[in-house]
């Protein structure tokens, strides 16, 4: 910032012309005269300062007025230091009670009765001399009586030319980027014992006289922080922690209206869970959706699975649908979560189950679009990673079993020995923590609870959704393709058919004019219920709805049908096709059958020591047991009458000296 003085030598910039200040008519106008053609034109001070604030005039001093080296290159007095500052404002107290415009013409003795005045004024205990007063009204006089003038330039301090020959800078800085521009960690002692050892081999071949100087510790340090800390982590930890570090974080993702932006991601929430036997299961994943726009959840699905696209369609279904029906399983849970309809975008992560063509298909017909972030760019979902956090933080930090964050934080906490809730459990304080305490809470970012948020934005802005919960289930259901015929459709070893499939074939085959001919057929199937599968009539256009004839599967999920398929295998030892009744006492099983499912989750690592551990002690057993058994046959009391050479002959028949042995 620049203190202004408009005097009749100056010039003024106004309308792309020049104009010199002609004379100064009164205290509110002033007159200005064109150089080239001698217009005259009449402004008036407030104007001129208003357009020279805003940027539409520009003052230029004259030739008297002609700024001096004491202004220029000298900071803002806003960018100095406190301690600049306070010696800044000690020098103008200084400067202003002494007359400056004749300072030249004080005697020293007058200037420092001012000086010894202005000291008891300020409370100076150590005031300056006369010769360091002058200097500061020169400055301050010659710089436009502006404090900016007396500003001290630090950054100018101290000798800047370079102290070293221009062959140890090149060592010095080809050693440093050789040794710091690296993954591999090494410090200032490293680069300084290269340094030191290059510079030695160079002084082999030079005179005494031109042996070159070897630069310390703390030269090296001090080159090491001007290094460019951005460029340093290029080099040490690869470009993308770089600009992940030192990037902008601008506003992201912005929705305009509830459901315009709904992001989807999956997270392993750091709790062990156990099932209604107390038998610890292990971490579940939860897949869950928010809303941009009011920060509400809108989808919460929870399985013990790896996230795959049953996952993901779970959580849309929740997303697409009314949750009044679970709500009704969880009568404890007091306020409504009437937040549900057709998202407009919806944003995922690269996961490869989010790619799938049966998810690309259910978007297209439902009318929501699919945005895929970045590669490694979790701030591009920021909201519900922070959701995530939230959660953690909020609720399953405090719950018995939690794993917590990280290995240090857990401690010598036993978690699976600590763990006590079930995933209905799990799931039900889940809910009621987003229900009743989350969504009652002030968000930061609007300003409002994300419940009230998304009740009010809805009445303004109403949300889509879908009139049957079937139709929504067969769009977002797995596509396959079977083959019709007698027996129906067999799918994963199940038998599934009707009257109506059977009137499908007969149509086929009349359609064709053949007769006995299998046809392949669209078929959908709900990961979540595999009791019954959708079957399409290319004929008339619709899904049949077509039952499965094994009772056992109403109900089942497809992937606990694949884990009883292979335990009962894996009991049968056969690959006899397995019975009805087989797949009965198999789902019986399935409780115990999902400790085996979830053991995968285990680090691996900590199961190999233990193995390899246990083959250790058990080798070492076998050892002993070995040499115990050799020591107790020839034992001294089994031989009573010992004599050398039967002892010599009955070793070398029995084994006893073996090159082992020595």
């Amino acid at each position: 910032m620049t203190q202004i003085y408009i005097g009749a030598s100056d010039s003024v910039s106004l309308d792309g012309r020049v104009f010199d200040v002609n004379r100064v008519l009164d205290h509110h106008t002033i007159q200005l005269v064109c150089p080239r053609n001698g217009e005259l034109r009449n402004i008036k001070f407030d104007h001129l300062a208003k357009l020279i604030c805003l940027g539409g005039a520009l003052v230029q001093p004259g030739a008297r007025r002609k700024p001096v080296p004491h202004t220029e290159n000298r900071p803002s007095v806003d960018l100095l230091s406190d301690e600049d500052k306070a010696a800044l404002h000690r020098m103008v107290a200084y400067v202003r009670k002494i007359p400056a415009r004749n300072a030249h013409h004080i005697s020293n003795k007058v200037l420092g009765q001012w000086i010894t005045i202005v000291a008891d004024q300020i409370g100076d205990s150590l005031p300056p001399t006369v010769s360091t007063v002058r200097r500061w009204l020169h400055r301050w006089w010659t710089g436009g009586e502006r404090p900016k003038a007396l500003a001290y330039r630090v950054s100018q301090r101290g000798n800047r030319s370079c102290r070293f020959d221009p062959e140890v800078e090149e060592v010095l800085e080809r050693d440093i980027n050789d040794r710091l521009l690296r993954a591999e960690k090494f410090n200032a002692q490293d680069v300084e014992a290269n340094v030191k050892n290059h510079i030695e081999e160079i002084n082999r071949s030079r005179v005494p006289s031109l042996q070159l100087k070897v630069p310390g510790l703390r030269t090296i340090q001090r080159r090491i922080s001007q290094l460019d800390p951005y460029q340093v982590m290029v080099a040490t930890k690869g470009k993308r922690a770089a600009d992940n570090y030192y990037r902008a974080v601008g506003p992201g993702l912005v929705a305009e209206f509830p459901l315009h932006i709904v992001q989807i991601d999956h997270h392993l929430i750091d709790l062990v869970i156990v099932d209604e036997e107390n038998r610890v299961i292990g971490r579940c994943w939860l897949t869950m959706a928010i809303d941009l726009f009011s920060r509400m959840p809108v989808g919460i699905y929870l399985s013990v699975g790896d996230p795959s696209y049953d996952n993901l369609v779970g959580c849309l279904r929740q997303l697409i649908l009314p949750k009044d029906s679970i709500l009704e399983k969880h009568p404890e849970i007091a306020s409504d979560w009437s937040v549900y309809g057709i998202p407009h975008t919806i944003v995922l992560d690269n996961d490869l189950s989010h790619h799938g063509k049966d998810f690309q298909d259910a978007a297209n017909q439902l009318g929501f679009n699919i945005q895929y972030g970045p590669k490694w760019t979790p701030h591009y979902r920021g909201a519900i990673e922070r959701l995530f956090r939230t959660l953690n933080t909020g609720l399953i930090h405090k719950l018995a079993g939690t794993t917590f964050s990280n290995p240090k934080e857990r401690g010598d906490y036993k978690s699976e020995k600590m763990a006590c809730l079930t995933m209905w459990q799990a799931e039900k304080l889940i809910l009621k923590f987003f229900l009743d305490v989350y969504g009652k809470k002030l968000h930061s970012a609007l300003r409002d609870t994300p419940e009230n948020t998304w009740k009010q934005a809805a009445k303004e802005n109403p949300v889509r959704f879908i009139d049957s919960a079937e139709e929504l289930i067969i769009l977002s259901s797995h596509t396959v393709t079977r083959s019709l015929s007698r027996k129906g459709i067999l799918l994963d070893h199940l038998q599934y058919n009707c009257e109506l499939l059977a009137d499908l074939r007969l149509r086929l085959d009349q359609a064709e004019g053949r007769q006995r001919v299998s046809r392949v057929v669209s078929v959908k199937l709900d990961p979540t219920d595999i009791g019954h599968l959708y079957v399409k009539d290319p004929l008339l256009n619709r899904w049949i709805t077509v039952p499965c004839l094994q009772c056992y599967a109403k109900g089942l999920s497809r992937w606990q049908h694949n884990i009883i398929r292979k335990r009962v295998r894996d009991r049968l030892n056969s690959k006899r096709k397995l019975t009805e009744e087989d797949l009965l006492k198999g789902r019986n099983e399935l409780l115990s059958m999902i400790d085996d499912y979830c053991d995968k989750y285990k680090r691996t690592t900590r199961k190999q020591v233990r193995l390899r551990n246990g083959l250790d002690r058990m080798e070492a057993q076998m050892a002993k047991k070995s040499l115990s058994n050799r020591v107790q046959d020839l034992k001294h009391d089994d031989i009573p009458d010992f004599d050398p050479v039967e002892f010599l002959r009955n070793a070398g028949e029995n084994g006893w000296f073996t090159d082992q042995d020595d």
